[in-house]
């Protein structure tokens, strides 16, 4: 993993944390200093590595899989901490 992959991982899951829903692509880039298109590549590569999972034509649709696992109510809710 790249260090503005950790980067984006660290903030979408704080993000979730505090917020309760996913952060906008806007936000990501806004957060890391880059442009849009490259935080969609980062999202992108964070989700084909497993750490995230992304619905795509959705906005604010980006999990971290413990979220992700508990909405599809395949782990506890303590799990996605």
């Amino acid at each position: 993993m790249t260090k503005k992959q950790q980067q984006v991982l660290n903030f979408i899951e704080k993000f979730w944390e505090t917020h309760k829903y996913s952060p906008s692509y806007r936000e990501i880039s806004d957060i890391e200093g880059t442009t849009l298109s490259h935080a969609h590549a980062i999202v992108s590569a964070l989700s084909k590595r497993g750490f995230i999972h992304t619905e795509k034509g959705q906005a604010r649709a980006i999990y971290p899989i413990p979220v992700w696992r508990c909405m599809r109510h395949e782990a506890d809710i303590s799990d996605a901490k």
